[in-house]
């Protein structure tokens, strides 16, 4: 039985569990705190570098080019304050390393040409009366949750904030409520997810010149999540349980249809810059590891072609949050190995980041050393 097999005979099972733990407690169950994991030490990282294949090395030389010509690779890790995460920044080869944020941030997203810098924060928790700083921040006030203004920050004090910087880390300042915000590729439009129980997670597109914001609600759509522009700003392909591939209409502030596509439980999707693959997670038997796989994106057919990716990491190892570089020829991602009984999502304190080639994945160097959980990287050209 394949990954795949496995993956969609076991979430009916899980959700029936989890339904029944959930009724009899009243709660959700909280999974144990997996343990921390320390960063090697100067020697470790000397020795492992001198173990690298030549292939490897190969590599590892291709990296360090792209950071001289200026590429960038954003990312979060949790070694703030109690584990809180926050936005750093370094060059493909794990050079140059700088923490841009020190408030809290996570799912750091730019424009190709790095002008920006988005990322979502709880860093002012919503509370009655609305909070000073965030007074400003638009919202749609025809989507239900939004029509009394108080009423959207009565319905959870835990959603998220999205933050737009400078890519030195300056000029911080909140201009949305919600999370995993992905900017189109003419930096006009900015796409993100909001949650607003009782409903599921919602698309939301912004036009950030007017600042104004458009929950978008489509008989098609099940959950938003990791929205993603297609390179012409026509199409956001995202999953959370499911594959979505949705058509927007001519303004930007609605969906003309949906496909959904890949129900084996899809996750952390990106797109690459030319729009030809859909790289995502799939997690693997019992959800004791995660793996990447890709898909040759056609958009009025998505989910044609592609497959699980030939990582250099042994199988049941955790792979998560793969993002491409701008030219598609490298993929950089999440790698942390199994640890007894833990998840592959609650592997909060052992994801180092990695980077191989795409497709072949024939080469894989790490890129990170900080013994923290490193995650929702994204690669820039500036």
């Amino acid at each position: 039985m394949s990954p795949f097999e496995r993956t969609v005979r076991f979430f009916p099972a899980l959700a029936g569990m989890l339904a029944v733990s959930w009724v009899c407690s009243g709660e959700a169950p909280k999974a144990p705190e997996p343990p921390k994991i320390a960063p090697p030490t100067k020697e470790e990282i000397e020795a492992e570098l001198a173990r690298e294949t030549p292939e490897q090395k190969a590599l590892r030389a291709e990296l360090v080019a792209l950071a001289k010509a200026g590429q960038k690779i954003y990312f979060n890790a949790n070694i703030g304050e109690g584990g809180r995460n926050e936005i750093f920044v370094m060059g493909p080869d794990g050079s140059n390393v700088r923490q841009l944020t020190k408030e809290g941030g996570e799912y750091p997203h730019t424009p190709l040409d790095g002008s920006a810098v988005y990322f979502s924060s709880g860093r002012i928790p919503l509370a009655n009366p609305m909070p000073e700083a965030l007074k400003d921040v638009p919202f749609d006030p025809n989507y239900p949750p939004f029509k009394a203004r108080e009423q959207k920050f009565q319905r959870n004090n835990k959603t998220p904030v999205i933050w737009r910087m400078n890519p030195d880390g300056s000029d911080q300042r909140p201009i949305a409520f919600g999370s995993m915000p992905h900017v189109s590729p003419d930096g006009k439009t900015l796409a993100y997810c909001i949650v607003s129980p009782p409903w599921p997670n919602q698309l939301v597109l912004m036009d950030l010149e007017k600042k104004v914001e458009k929950v978008i609600s489509h008989p098609g759509m099940r959950n938003c999540g990791m929205p993603c522009f297609s390179p012409d700003g026509q199409y956001i392909v995202g999953a959370n349980g499911a594959a979505y591939c949705a058509k927007l209409n001519a303004e930007r502030n609605g969906i003309e249809s949906v496909f959904m596509f890949d129900n084996g439980h899809p996750c952390n999707g990106e797109l690459s810059y030319d729009g030809k693959f859909w790289a995502y997670v799939i997690d693997t038997d019992k959800c004791l590891g995660g793996w990447l796989c890709y898909r040759d994106m056609d958009y009025e057919k998505p989910g044609k072609g592609g497959g699980q990716l030939p990582l250099q990491h042994k199988r049941g190892s955790i792979n998560y949050f793969p993002a491409f570089s701008p030219d598609g020829k490298y993929l950089v991602y999440a790698h942390a190995e199994q640890q007894e009984g833990v998840k592959s999502w609650e592997a909060k304190h052992s994801q180092e980041l990695y980077v191989t080639r795409f497709p072949k994945c024939e080469a894989t160097v790490r890129i990170t050393w900080n013994g923290a959980g490193n995650q929702h990287p994204h690669w820039t050209a500036k």
